[in-house]
């Protein structure tokens, strides 16, 4: 061990790493790894308790990175970045410690171990980020839809086009209109601008200052309102 120079290796290793970097905007999807194989003690086909304990790991990762917003769905969990992403911009630390965030937040939550991996997604406007998020939001109803259907015993041999399975649904007395957005359509969370009395230290004067919060909102309309919101494109 004596013979081995740490110093000179080190130099010699630390050229053959790989890193890459990328810039907002982007959007960071965490999925869940082998959900499938989850206790059967959840509800099928999506449990408010999975969904909720997502929500609250999702959370934690939007108000540690000050992210723009998030769109959670399913099993995963869509960060929408919009400028100076966290690491500066490293892919291998975006796409190790994001899931490993929400991977451990939820294991405890839950008291079991789940595990999810991550993918980054460049994107360049901000009609770009909504199409985005509508296309997550179409992908989880469209399984939440066939995942419903085949819990019924239908489309076994095929599955049609999704306006016909929703009139199938509703000829079998499903009424999809009375199932909860947050199973249909997941939930956003988005950060709200609010204002309180405060008091100015300097002069003891009461003041009305402006702060933020992150919220939750059903579905992914309140997500794509606030990207819309903004003026001009990135």
């Amino acid at each position: 061990m004596l013979k081995v120079n740490p110093l000179v290796l080190e130099e010699k290793y630390k050229s053959r790493e790989i890193s890459l970097r990328v810039e907002a905007p982007l959007a960071i999807r965490v999925d869940g790894v082998g959900f499938h194989r989850l206790p059967r003690r959840y509800e099928k086909p999506r449990d408010l308790k999975i969904h909720s304990s997502l929500l609250v790991a999702a959370y934690q990762v939007v108000v540690r990175y000050g992210f723009f917003g998030a769109y959670i769905v399913s099993d995963e969990a869509n960060f929408i970045v919009l400028s100076n992403p966290p690491y500066s911009g490293r892919v291998e630390k975006l796409l190790s410690i994001v899931p490993s965030i929400v991977s451990s937040r939820m294991s405890l939550i839950l008291g079991h171990q789940v595990l999810f991996d991550a993918k980054i997604i460049k994107l360049e406007s901000l009609d770009e980020i909504s199409e985005y998020v509508l296309y997550r939001a179409r992908v989880g109803f469209g399984n939440f839809i066939g995942s419903l259907a085949s819990m019924m015993g239908l489309w076994r041999e095929y599955r049609p086009v999704l306006r016909k399975q929703l009139v199938e649904l509703r000829e079998k007395g499903v009424d999809i209109s009375r199932i909860s957005v947050w199973k249909k359509l997941g939930s956003s969370i988005v950060w709200d601008k609010y204002s309180k009395r405060a008091v100015n230290r300097a002069t003891g004067e009461e003041i009305i200052v402006s702060r933020r919060r992150a919220r939750v909102y059903p579905g992914p309309w309140r997500l794509i309102e606030a990207v819309n919101s903004i003026s001009g494109l990135i």
